[in-house]
Order: C-alpha cells, then sequence, then structure tokens
C-alpha cells in the first residue's frame, strides 16, 4: 500500500505541471491558428500534436467528429427543409390535380349522361323514323298500285276510244257517200253500187261534204295531186302529230306529281275526264266541224288546238291551267286522227291502201318510241324543266298544222 500511494504522488508531482502549464482546449481549438492548423484527419492541431497525451487527442477528434455530425445534420435537415417544401409542393399539385380530376370526371360523368339521354332520344326517333318509313312505304305501295289500275282503266278508255273513232270514222265516211248519193239522186245523176265506186267519186263525195273549194276539186287529193307526195305528207303529218301525243303521254304523268303536285288518284280522274272530252267531241262535234270547213281544215284546226294545248301545258304555272290546256289538247285530237284514213282512202286507190296504212302505222311507231328519248334530252339540257318537252312538242304539232294548210292550199 505504501509503494502505491508513492507511485501516485510522483504522478501527480509528473502530471500536474503539464497539465497546469497547458492552455484550456478549448481556448486552444478556438483560436484562429489552432483552427489554422487543425487540417488533419483526426482535428488534432499540427503544433500540439507532439505534447498532447491520447486523451486529449481523443477529445480533439472526437470534436471533429461532432463538428463533422453537425455538418451532416445541417445538411440532413436542409434535405429534410428542401423534401419538406417538395413535398408540400407535391402535396398541393396532387390536391389540385385531384380536384381537377375530380372536376373532369364530373363533367365526363354528366356528359356522358347526356350522351345517353340524347342516344336514347335518337333511338326513338329512329324508331319512330321507322315506323313512319314503313308507313310511307305501304302508302306508297297502295298509291303505286292505284296507279297502275287508273293507268289499266286509262288504257282500256283510250283503246275503247280508238275503236270508237276508228267506227265514227268508217261511219262518217259512209255518211258522206250517202249524202254525195242523195244529191246525186237530187240532180237527177244514176248512182252506182258502193262496191263500184271508185276512189275519185269518194274523194268528191267527202270533198262536196267538207267545203265549197274542196268540192270544187272533183276528182283531187287535197294534200297532192301526185300519189308519192300526198302519202308522203300524210306520212309527216302523221308522224309530227304523233310526237306530240307521245310526249303529253310520257311526261304529263311526271309533270303534274312533280311540278303540279298531283295525286295518283287526281291523275287518274284527270286522265279519265280527259277521255270523256275526248270522246264527246268525238262523237257530237267533228261531223259538224267537217261540214263547216271541210275534213282539211278540219284536221289542221285539230292540229292547232294539239299543239296549243301542249304549249298551254308547258307554260301552265297551276293545276287549273295545266287541266285547261291538257282540256284543249284532248279536243283537237278527235278532230285530227279521224281524217287521216279518210285521207288516205281519198288520196291511195284501193288496191295500194292496205300497204300506205301499214307505212303510216309503222311511222307512227317510230315517232312514238323516238320522240320521248328525244325529248327526254331536251328535259335533260333544260336542267329539269319540264315545260320544255311540251313547248317542243307544241311547235312540232303547229308545224305539221302549218303542213297541212300549205298543202292544201297549194293543191286546191
Amino acid at each position: 500500500g505504501g509503494s502505491l500511494a508513492h507511485s501516485a504522488r510522483r504522478l501527480r508531482f509528473h502530471v500536474a505541471p503539464t497539465m497546469s502549464e497547458r492552455p484550456p482546449l478549448s481556448r486552444l481549438d478556438d483560436s484562429g491558428e489552432s483552427r489554422a492548423r487543425a487540417n488533419t484527419a483526426d482535428g488534432v492541431p499540427e503544433h500540439l500534436r507532439d505534447h498532447l497525451h491520447v486523451p486529449d487527442k481523443e477529445v480533439f477528434s472526437l470534436k471533429a467528429q461532432l463538428k463533422a455530425l453537425q455538418t451532416v445534420l445541417e445538411g440532413a435537415e436542409k434535405q429534410r427543409d428542401e423534401a419538406l417544401r417538395v413535398a408540400a409542393s407535391a402535396t398541393a399539385r396532387c390536391d389540385s390535380f385531384e380536384e381537377r380530376a375530380a372536376g373532369r370526371l364530373e363533367k365526363a360523368r354528366t356528359r356522358a349522361e347526356t350522351a345517353e339521354r340524347r342516344a336514347d332520344a335518337s333511338e326513338r326517333r329512329a324508331d319512330l323514323g321507322e315506323k313512319a318509313s314503313a308507313m310511307l312505304e305501304k302508302r306508297a305501295e297502295e298509291a303505286e298500285a292505284k296507279l297502275d289500275e287508273t293507268r289499266r282503266v286509262a288504257e282500256d278508255l283510250r283503246r275503247r276510244l280508238d275503236e270508237q273513232v276508228a267506227t265514227n270514222a268508217s261511219l262518217q265516211e259512209e255518211v258522206t257517200v250517202f249524202r254525195a248519193r242523195v244529191r246525186d239522186l237530187e240532180r237527177g245523176v244514176p248512182t252506182r253500187e258502193s262496191t263500184t265506186q271508185t276512189t275519185a267519186e269518194d274523194a268528191a263525195a267527202a270533198a262536196r261534204a267538207g267545203g265549197a273549194r274542196e268540192a270544187e276539186a272533183d276528182g283531187v287529193c287535197p294534200l297532192g295531186t301526185g300519189l308519192v307526195t300526198a302519202v308522203a305528207t300524210i306520212c309527216v303529218v302523221s308522224f309530227l302529230y304523233n310526237a306530240g301525243q307521245s310526249t303529253f303521254d310520257s311526261f304529263f304523268p311526271i309533270y303534274a306529281a312533280g311540278e303540279l303536285g298531283m295525286g295518283p288518284t287526281k291523275i287518274g280522274g284527270t286522265l279519265t275526264s280527259l277521255a270523256a272530252i275526248s270522246f264527246g267531241v268525238s262523237a257530237f262535234f267533228f261531223s259538224k266541224v267537217q261540214e263547216i270547213l271541210g275534213l282539211t281544215l278540219t284536221a289542221a284546226a285539230g292540229l292547232v288546238l294539239v299543239a296549243v294545248g301542249l304549249c298551254g301545258v308547258g307554260l301552265a304555272g297551276s293545276e287549273f291551267g295545266a287541266v285547261a290546256a291538257a282540256a284543249v289538247y284532248v279536243s283537237g285530237i278527235p278532230l285530227f286522227t279521224p281524217a287521216v284514213p279518210i285521207l288516205l282512202m281519198q288520196c291511195v286507190p284501193k288496191n295500194q291502201r292496205g300497204a300506205v296504212m301499214g307505212l303510216d302505222s309503222a311511222v307512227n311507231s317510230v315517232a312514238r318510241i323516238a320522240t320521248p328519248i328525244a325529248f327526254g334530252k331536251i328535259y335533260v339540257h333544260a336542267s329539269g324543266q319540264l315545260n320544255a318537252p311540251f313547248l317542243a312538242a307544241g311547235g312540232v304539232v303547229l308545224f305539221a298544222a302549218l303542213v297541212v294548210v300549205f298543202r292544201r292550199w297549194s293543191v286546191l
């Protein structure tokens, strides 16, 4: 024990002076010189490295580590603050984005609901449209069936009318012959049987019944002295007339339905009424007009009425005007059509009448086939104006009337 105490006293004697002579660590550490020299990795100033013991060196090392940790901590705090600011900004942006996304989602939902309602409404309208379309198709089929029936009735009436016109023409011829015989008997001229009469005698009888000028030209065809000239005139006039008639038959129903807005029932009734008017003129007025004007001028008058009627239909702007013009048109048909076979009988010998009538029929067929095609092109070039074919047809028929008048004036 005594030796340990003695050793402790010696240690204090040797250490104390050293510790007392050395300045405090904090002062040495805080001096500018110490900071300037503290460049080593352990933080101990260079001028004190050889004078410090291990504990003092550890203090400097710990202090250097503490400063490094403080620096790292300050950097970490700065990074934390920066991260907090970034997080706050990101949170704010996220909230704003969520708000905008929620607003857009709400708008999208609203638009989707609106689109769904519109789609439902469109489906309902489509269903109604399909029902209406089916109903209109059914009505169109019914109207087409009625129109076909009306056309069949009109064709039947027209056929009957043509038969009646032919019958009237034949009867008129017989009446003319009988009147000529009566007048010859009154004058004391002996007559022969109808089977022995020549074409010249038939023509003379018809001419005497037709008017003063034709009566004076006894035995002369009113359309030309030569057979070829007379037949050519009749065929040309007949061709021009059929051109006008086929134009009316082809375009009037389209014109009435499109431009005038007439329905199938009204169109059928109008055509039936026009056929009745034509029949009435043929039955009650043809013979009287022929007695006054003569056969040739009666045919010319019929052509003039047909031409005026066609032009009137083309110029009419209303349903009443078009129907009235059509009535004028059909009034001229029975004044012209009976004259063609009578003129052929007057101008053609009996042994050639069949061939000439066949030629006339062929010419009429060509006119009825070619004219609607030609006047259809006129309709196309006229930008869809339906009045153009009627005006052109009226001009063609009027030219035929002028040809008849000119030939009669030249011959008689």
